[in-house]
C-alpha cells in the first residue's frame, strides 16, 4: 500500500500537484504479473495544498482509493481508504508537538538553480 501525505511549508501557500506512477520489470513473468494486477493504467496521485491544509487522492488498482486530509493547524491527519480486499477503512491521527518537531527536522525544501518551462510556466527545480 502506498500513501502520500503532503504537508505545506511556510513558503508554499497554495497549489496542486499531480503525479503519475507506472510499474515495470525486466523479468517477463514479473511484468506479466504487474500488468495483470495493475492493468495498463498508471497510478495517479493528486495533492491539493492551501495554507497548512492538504488533501491527497491516490488511485491504485492494488490498494484501492486512498484520500488523506491533513490540517496541520489542528495537527490532525485523516486517512480514508476503500480497499478491494479490506473494504472501507478510516483513521484519524493527531500529531503531538514532539512528532511535529521530528517531521520539521527531517523535512527540507531546497531550491535549485535549474529552470524549465512547463505548460507555459517558468519553474525552478
Amino acid at each position: 500500500m502506498l500513501s502520500v501525505v503532503s504537508v505545506a511549508q511556510e513558503k508554499f501557500t497554495e497549489g496542486k500537484i499531480i503525479m503519475t506512477q507506472t510499474m515495470s520489470a525486466e523479468n517477463e513473468q514479473m511484468q506479466a504479473m504487474l500488468k495483470q494486477t495493475m492493468g495498463d493504467k498508471p497510478m495517479e496521485t493528486i495533492s491539493y495544498i492551501k495554507g497548512n491544509k492538504s488533501r491527497t487522492e491516490a488511485t491504485n488498482p492494488m490498494s484501492g482509493d486512498i484520500v488523506t486530509i491533513s490540517d496541520m493547524g489542528k495537527k490532525e491527519i485523516l486517512l480514508l481508504m476503500d480497499n478491494p480486499m479490506l473494504g472501507k477503512k478510516y483513521t484519524l491521527t493527531t500529531i503531538d508537538d514532539e512528532e511535529e518537531q521530528k517531521i520539521k527536522e527531517n523535512t527540507s525544501v531546497v531550491q535549485g538553480a535549474e529552470t524549465k518551462t512547463i505548460l507555459g510556466y517558468e519553474c525552478t527545480k
